[in-house]
């Protein structure tokens, strides 16, 4: 996305608030699925969040 500059401000704007919003998605999907995620990688899913 920012391998150019880009100029118009209205696209500044427009590519930051779909970056935001792809971002909180990844994490919301990160919070529902991290339990199977952390089965699937054979560690258990402690509630410290410690390794």
């Amino acid at each position: 996305m920012f391998i150019i500059d880009i100029e118009d401000p209205l696209y500044r704007i427009h590519t930051l608030f779909v970056m935001a919003v792809v971002l909180l998605g990844v994490g919301c999907l990160y919070k529902r699925f991290r339990n199977f995620i952390s089965k699937a990688d054979g560690e258990g899913f402690t509630s410290s969040g410690a390794s």
